[in-house]
Order: C-alpha cells, then sequence, then structure tokens
C-alpha cells in the first residue's frame, strides 16, 4: 500500500516554525510594550497570513473557519506556550495525519453548540 503524500514537507515545516517563532517574538515584545494590545494584533495578522497560506496549499483538515480559529485558541490556553508556533505546529501536524482529526471534529462539534 502506497504511502499518501503529506501537505507540509519537513522543511516547510522547519519554515514556518521560525517564521512562527519571530512572529512571537515580536508579539511577547509588543505585548511588554503596549500592555497586549499590538501583540493581540501582531497574533491575528500574522494567523490571517498563515491562513492563506494553509489555504493556498490546498489543505482540507482545517478548511473550516470554526476550525482554522478553534486551533489558535486552543494553544492560548496553555499558558507561556508561543500560540502562533503551537497553533502552526498542531495545524501541520494535523493536516499530516488527519486520520486523527477525530478529536477536532468533536471539539468543533462541542464549541458550535455552544
Amino acid at each position: 500500500m502506497e504511502e499518501q503524500e503529506k501537505p507540509f514537507t519537513l522543511a516547510e515545516i522547519m519554515l514556518g516554525t521560525f517564521v512562527a517563532l519571530i512572529v512571537d517574538g515580536v508579539a511577547a515584545a509588543a505585548s511588554l510594550i503596549s500592555v497586549g494590545v499590538f501583540g493581540f494584533f501582531v497574533h491575528s495578522i500574522s494567523w490571517l497570513i498563515f491562513t492563506l497560506w494553509f489555504t493556498i496549499k490546498g489543505v482540507g483538515a482545517t478548511s473550516s473557519l470554526a476550525k482554522r480559529y478553534l486551533i489558535p485558541i486552543a494553544a492560548q490556553a496553555i499558558p507561556f506556550l508561543p500560540t502562533t508556533t503551537a497553533a502552526f505546529l498542531i495545524t501541520t501536524y494535523i493536516e499530516n495525519n488527519p486520520e486523527k482529526l477525530g478529536v477536532l471534529e468533536t471539539a468543533v462539534g462541542i464549541a458550535t453548540k455552544l
């Protein structure tokens, strides 16, 4: 049985993680300067750019708006975790391993019923 090609290669994951770490550093610095306001804008704009990249790549496991924004919200629940980096890594893992999507489907179902 042939292994299906994964949407994200190791090089893309490493590059995306590097960029996300830089974004998290800039957001942390901006948050210190502005008591959290500018950091929120940095995270929001950067996640929109990552979402555009995911859309261009044609990834499908996190294609709905609820799934695209549920992941960063879940990543923010863990304190002292670089939010953009964690959300990027979680998304690429889910995209490369769609058989493990059941947890995300359950979370989206619960979130939409609230």
